[in-house]
């Protein structure tokens, strides 16, 4: 009888700290995934602020490449004529 308990108290330690493990090693895994996905929301956003710098760039240099209509071709002619007065 001495010895089945003595069996019966081991197999419980085991499972006991089986279950201690397993919930260790659960928490681990959700601890390492959000770390990931924080790791994956600051490259998005490092990205998307990139992006838009790029776009800002990109906008600035089409904005200055464009041919303003006040420039060349049109002169400063605004209805008047030289005598109107």
């Amino acid at each position: 009888m001495e010895k089945f308990m003595y069996a019966l108290i081991c197999i419980v330690a085991i499972t006991a700290l089986a279950m201690i493990i397993m919930v260790i090693i659960a928490v681990l895994k959700v601890a390492s995934q959000q770390d990931d996905e924080y790791e994956l929301t600051e490259r998005i956003k490092f990205q998307a602020r990139e992006g838009m710098i790029k776009r800002d760039e990109q906008t600035a240099i089409n904005n200055l490449q464009r041919r303003d209509p006040h420039a060349e071709g049109v002169g400063n002619d605004h209805g008047h004529t030289p005598g109107d007065d």
